[in-house]
């Protein structure tokens, strides 16, 4: 799933886990903000669904992602530097 728009609960789903792979951090994030994907996660999450990150997919769903700041540019101009492990009960 390339197009991050409009996602639900219902369109995940269909799969037993999500994938989120590379690429720039803050733009990451950025597109899965806008594009209110957090949400359809959270409830994936809830749901017992399974999200797994790699590189910049896995730095997102820690706590902050300025662990990247040193590799990525922040092209996005992002200002809320939280990832999204939020949505993990604790």
């Amino acid at each position: 799933m390339t197009d991050l728009s409009n996602r639900t609960l219902e369109n995940l789903k269909q799969f037993s886990a999500i994938y989120i792979g590379g690429g720039n951090t803050f733009s990451l994030l950025n597109a899965i903000r806008i594009s209110r994907l957090d949400k359809a996660l959270e409830e994936f999450i809830e749901n017992e669904g399974v999200i797994y990150g790699g590189s910049a997919g896995a730095i997102i769903l820690g706590s902050n992602i300025m662990a990247c700041a040193h590799m990525d540019a922040n092209n996005a101009n992002l200002q809320n530097f939280e990832g999204l492990n939020h949505m993990v009960s604790q």
